[in-house]
């Protein structure tokens, strides 16, 4: 018997986050469609975030966002979130 249930996901290796550094955007590509991108800080607290509805999607870099280490997760339609490693 299947589950509706989040199914981990295949797919995860085939998400790209690009470019990696980035200076002001990052372009996210999934072959399934992208819901929601939520930027993180190194210690997990929420920056930023996104509604999606598609399978490329454009995150822009918060305005006041100093360089550093961030993490960027991804979700996507009926699978697991996917967190992304960035740096700024």
């Amino acid at each position: 018997q299947t589950s509706s249930a989040v199914q981990p996901s295949p797919q995860h290796e085939t998400i790209h986050v690009f470019p990696n550094p980035a200076e002001t955007h990052l372009i996210v590509r999934s072959p399934v469609e992208i819901t929601r991108l939520i930027l993180y800080d190194a210690l997990g607290k929420r920056l930023s975030e996104q509604s999606c509805h598609g399978l490329v999607w454009r995150f822009e870099r918060p305005a006041d966002l100093p360089a550093g280490l961030y993490f960027l997760e991804v979700q996507t339609a009926g699978h697991q979130p996917l967190l992304k490693k960035v740096v700024w």
